[in-house]
């Protein structure tokens, strides 16, 4: 499985770029047009693509493998590989004048599984604003797949899990669309995609928490690439995650390509389409994510925000409000036609006192009306 990060562009600090890179040997490969592409090999047997692409006129002569870097046509090159420099530690590439004329691509092959993602028993503890977060969420897609009558299943904090040979190892996603619902979905106790009718989420979102900030940034994409979620959003609405490959950012979207990317290259990848501050395009659910005021993300048709999902609740009061208004608007008229018929004359002080009157006070005052056959004192 891989996982590919773009970032445009990496942080720019002083006269150099600044991202993490992890503990690697770097094997040399020909420069071909102002490009160079490095295989690295970590000592987890991981395979890293990483691709540097540079502007024309740019032309690299050399990487130095060594903590220093090099000096070239007054430009620092160079990757810091000192033991226990992690993925993105520190990495310095060939800088020009312009920071803007640089992307950087980074492509990683994980395993299927990990020790390290084994489930914990018991839950982790979790905020009040959180669970708020979460629940609103929750709520808005129990509402959309009634809406649309879809046969698919809403899951907060459900342990998903793919690897049949250990099957402690698993990912409990904050929400998940699960399409369609696996048998027993309302009494499912976990999602088992080995199993007859278990398919992965095809949405998931996890929202970070500062506590375990981490978690979410760097570990998550990896867990649902292997899965086979087909979108994850990251939602980090205090911005609480870790200031790597340009973050922390306040909503990323990956998105699943089964063909790889490349011809050649059949496997999976898992790719961050979007980081930033939002809206962002949710392809699955067809609709747009909204950062929100209070820590929420609500989701919408439009770019805008102005046609937002409803949960059940929104629904049904905002029903309760077009029936009101409706009525407000057909008592106002009825009020106005009965001052007409009357011969009872309608300035605009008269007017604003019935525009200010609701539907109950505008039913009362046709009958004093009928009856007196004057404007109410």
């Amino acid at each position: 499985m891989a996982i590919r990060w773009r970032s445009s562009p990496p942080r720019w600090v002083g006269e150099r770029w600044v991202g993490r890179a992890p503990e690697v040997a770097i094997g040399r490969d020909p420069i071909d047009k102002g490009r160079e592409r490095r295989s690295v090999a970590t000592r987890r047997n991981h395979r890293i693509d990483f691709e540097i692409t540079f502007p024309p006129a740019l032309t690299l002569l050399g990487m130095d493998t060594s903590t220093s870097p090099t000096r070239c046509h007054d430009r620092t090159l160079g990757m810091d590989l000192s033991p226990g420099a992690g993925i993105f530690e520190r990495m310095h590439v060939a800088s020009a004048r312009s920071p803007s004329a640089r992307t950087v691509r980074l492509v990683l092959d994980v395993p299927a599984a990990e020790q390290a993602w084994v489930l914990p028993e018991e839950d982790m503890p979790e905020s009040s604003s959180h669970r708020d977060t979460v629940r609103l969420l929750e709520l808005i897609l129990l509402a959309f797949v009634a809406r649309t009558r879809r046969n698919a299943h809403v899951a907060g904090n459900l342990a998903c899990r793919w690897f049949e040979e250990d099957a402690r190892i698993g990912v409990d996603p904050d929400v998940a669309l699960i399409e369609p619902a696996p048998p027993g979905a309302d009494n499912l106790p976990s999602l088992r995609t080995w199993e007859p009718g278990h398919v992965p989420p095809r949405f998931a979102i996890e929202v970070v928490s500062a506590s375990n900030s981490e978690k979410d940034y760097q570990d998550a994409p990896a867990k649902y690439a292997s899965l086979g979620t087909r979108e994850l959003v990251v939602f980090d609405p205090d911005l609480s995650g870790p200031q790597t490959a340009g973050g922390p950012y306040v909503l990323q979207v990956w998105r699943r390509n089964d063909a790889g990317g490349q011809p050649a290259n059949p496997t999976p990848v898992m790719e961050r389409v979007y980081a930033g501050t939002g809206p962002a395009r949710s392809e699955e659910l067809n609709a747009w994510l909204i950062p929100a005021p209070h820590r929420r993300l609500r989701i919408a048709d439009d770019e805008q925000g102005t046609q937002l999902w409803l949960t059940a609740d929104e629904q049904q009061a905002s029903g309760r409000a077009q029936a009101e208004s409706a009525r407000l608007a057909t008592a106002r008229a009825a009020a106005q036609d009965m001052c007409e018929v009357l011969g009872v004359a309608l300035d605009d002080a008269r007017r604003a006192h019935l525009a200010s009157l609701d539907a109950d006070a505008l039913d009362s005052f046709r009958l004093a009306l009928k009856r007196t056959r004057a404007w109410p004192v």
